[in-house]
């Protein structure tokens, strides 16, 4: 048995997602107060996806299986079904949390010091979040067969029936 399930591991990690969103906070807001605003904006507009995308549909709904984010979301949206978010919608969340993770470790490039921490942390997010498991929200959902059903139906000969009743076929003709 492992010491840590992938599952646990990806509730860890996750965990460690809280400081670094702050870290950034500080750092945008010290560098500069409109670099900080932009940031709150881009992030405001990441949260809300996530809770209208992922997080209210998530079996890890009102828990706190993947970070505090877990016990708040339930305060802005209700459940839903995993069945209601379409696989467009699910792929660009999908891009925005890509792309979210780009941002951050920009960020963090204002601070040099702190950027190998962001940048184990954002490997390791990507391959527990995306990697074989693909534990993050509603990725199952884009999985596509890999080989179609194979069907039991037999294929009939074709038959040609002449306009001329008359008409005889014939193979030397």
């Amino acid at each position: 048995m492992a010491l840590l399930s992938s599952r646990r591991l990806f509730t860890f990690w996750h965990w460690f997602a809280v400081p670094l969103l702050l870290g950034a906070f500080f750092i945008t807001y010290a560098t500069h107060v409109y670099l900080g605003l932009a940031w709150t904006v881009v992030f405001a507009i990441w949260f809300w996806d996530c809770g209208e995308t992922t997080c209210s549909r998530c079996s890890s709904y009102d828990t706190l299986g993947c970070g505090i984010q877990g016990k708040i979301i339930p305060w802005f949206w209700k459940k839903k079904s995993m069945a209601s978010a379409s696989p467009v919608r699910i792929r660009m969340h999908f891009y925005f949390d890509v792309l979210m993770m780009v941002v951050v470790n920009a960020i963090y490039c204002l601070e040099p010091s702190w950027l190998p921490i962001t940048l184990i942390w954002t490997l390791g997010a990507w391959l527990i979040s995306f990697g074989p498991k693909r534990f993050h929200g509603l990725l199952f959902r884009l999985k596509v067969e890999s080989e179609p059903a194979k069907s039991t139906l037999l294929s009939l000969p074709v038959v040609q029936v002449a306009d001329d009743p008359g008409a005889t076929s014939s193979p030397t003709a």
